[in-house]
C-alpha cells in the first residue's frame, strides 16, 4: 500500500527515473520512437501501484507534470550533444481534463516549442474520462501546435469504439492481450485485422503492444499495422 507522503514525496523530489522502450517499424525494424516508462526509484520493475495510488489520491497530475519536465530536460540535453530522440510520454485522462494541468503543460511546451515534433502523448485509461468532449479539445490543443496524441489500451473495455469517435488522434496502440494470443485465439486474431483495418481506413497509424515472436511480427505486417513494441524489438 503507497502511502500519502511517500506518493507526494517521490513526485516532489523527482524520486524516479526514465525507460525508454522502443517503438519500431514492424517491416524494417528501425526504431520510430520510444515510449517513456517510469521507474520509482528504489522499487523494482512496473510502477503500476504507485501510479494507481497517485491517481486515487489526486496526485496523478503532480506526477505528470513532474514526468513532462524530466522528459523535457533530458531532450534537451540529448539535443544538444547532437543525439535528437523522438518521444511518447504518458498523460492520465485525469490530468487532460483537468485545465489548471492543461495550462501548465501549455506553458512548459511553449517555453520549449523546438520539441514540438520530439514529443508525442499517450491517453492511458480513456475509459475512466468523464467530459469526452473537453479531454478531446485538450487533445486538439495538443495537436494543434504540433504534438502526435495516441490513445493507449485500445481494445480494452467496452469504450474502445466510442473512443475513436469521441478523440481525433493520431495513433492507436492495440492492447498487447489480443496481439500476444492473435495466432491461437481466432476471436482475438479476427478483431485484431478488424482494427487494423479500421485504422487504416481512417488515416490513423497503428501500434502493437507485446510483440514477442516472429510469427506474430510476420502476422502484424500482413494485417497492416505498422509500428510494434515489444521485447521481440527491444
Amino acid at each position: 500500500e503507497q502511502d500519502l507522503l511517500e506518493v507526494r514525496r517521490v513526485i516532489e523530489s523527482g524520486a524516479f527515473s526514465m525507460a525508454f522502450q522502443p517503438i519500431c517499424d514492424l517491416e524494417s525494424g528501425e526504431i520510430h520512437h520510444y515510449e517513456v516508462l517510469a521507474r520509482i526509484d528504489g522499487k523494482e520493475g512496473s510502477p503500476f501501484a504507485f501510479i494507481q495510488a497517485a491517481e486515487e489520491m489526486g496526485l496523478i497530475k503532480d506526477f505528470d507534470r513532474a514526468m513532462c519536465r524530466k522528459v523535457v530536460r533530458w531532450l534537451n540535453e540529448r539535443n544538444s550533444e547532437g543525439n535528437a530522440f523522438s518521444v511518447a510520454v504518458n498523460l492520465s485522462a485525469l490530468s487532460v481534463e483537468d485545465e489548471g494541468f492543461m495550462i501548465s503543460l501549455d506553458i512548459l511546451l511553449e517555453k520549449h516549442k523546438h520539441l514540438r515534433e520530439q514529443i508525442m502523448f499517450e491517453l492511458t485509461e480513456s475509459a475512466r474520462i468523464e467530459d469526452p468532449r473537453a479531454a478531446n479539445t485538450a487533445l486538439q490543443r495538443l495537436r494543434g501546435v504540433g504534438h502526435k496524441v495516441c490513445l493507449d489500451d485500445f481494445g480494452v473495455g467496452e469504450s474502445s469504439l466510442q473512443d475513436l469517435r469521441q478523440f481525433q488522434v493520431d495513433l492507436v496502440k492495440i492492447d498487447g492481450s489480443y496481439v500476444r494470443d492473435a495466432l491461437e485465439n481466432s476471436v482475438n486474431y479476427h478483431i485484431l485485422r478488424a482494427v487494423a483495418q479500421l485504422c487504416t481506413d481512417l488515416g490513423i497509424a497503428t501500434v502493437a503492444e507485446m510483440v514477442e515472436e516472429e510469427p506474430v511480427r510476420e502476422f502484424l505486417v500482413e494485417c497492416g499495422v505498422r509500428f510494434g513494441q515489444g521485447y521481440l524489438l527491444g
